[in-house]
């Protein structure tokens, strides 16, 4: 959601609500991988239950998205979850939960046509049209950048030179996901 204000001088002044640019950017994925003949994204849902003490309890996703591509003779499964921050530099490895990374582990261990990625958006909080990049992460790089930089994040830079890296253009409201789906 985007709100507009005037500063002191009259001049008008639009920021986003950050709180929900994470679930923006989760909707933008998913259309973006939707506009693709033949690969479907499907929402992994929140389960919400009855505890004993009589309260809602929220159970923890593996993550965001199932994307299935079923364009060639075999079926691809790719498990994502997706990551936003206002940040123009890094994101820090802290963004992906444990039982994220624990889960997207096992799935990427099932099968060769099983694969997972983290998804991050590096975005502009004033003006998403200024600067709002998709980066496509294999879950094995992200850990590679965990236990090997020596840091608490990874740099934009060092994803931006990463061959096995996909940064997916902005194109009007979707991202160019076609270094994914477009090759194998």
């Amino acid at each position: 959601m985007i709100f507009a204000t005037r500063d002191t001088s009259g001049i008008r002044r639009c920021s986003i609500n950050v709180a929900n640019r994470g679930k923006d950017f989760e909707r933008e994925f998913r259309n973006s991988v939707n506009a693709y003949p033949g690969v479907y994204c499907y929402r992994i849902t929140d389960k919400v239950y009855i505890g004993s003490d009589h309260k809602p309890h929220k159970t923890e996703s593996p993550a965001d998205f199932y994307v299935f591509d079923h364009r060639f003779d075999r079926l691809v499964v790719y498990m994502v979850e997706c990551k936003a921050t206002a940040s123009r530099t890094s994101i820090s490895f802290s963004a992906l939960a444990e039982h994220q990374g624990r889960d997207l582990k096992s799935f990427d261990d099932m099968h060769d046509d099983m694969r997972s990625f983290v998804a991050v958006n590096f975005y502009d909080s004033i003006n998403l049209r200024r600067f709002n990049e998709m980066y496509l992460i294999p879950l094995a790089r992200w850990r590679y950048y965990e236990e090997n930089l020596g840091r608490k994040s990874v740099a934009r830079k060092t994803l931006m030179d990463d061959d096995d890296v996909i940064l997916c253009k902005r194109e009007g409201t979707l991202y160019d996901i076609s270094g994914v789906f477009g090759s194998r």
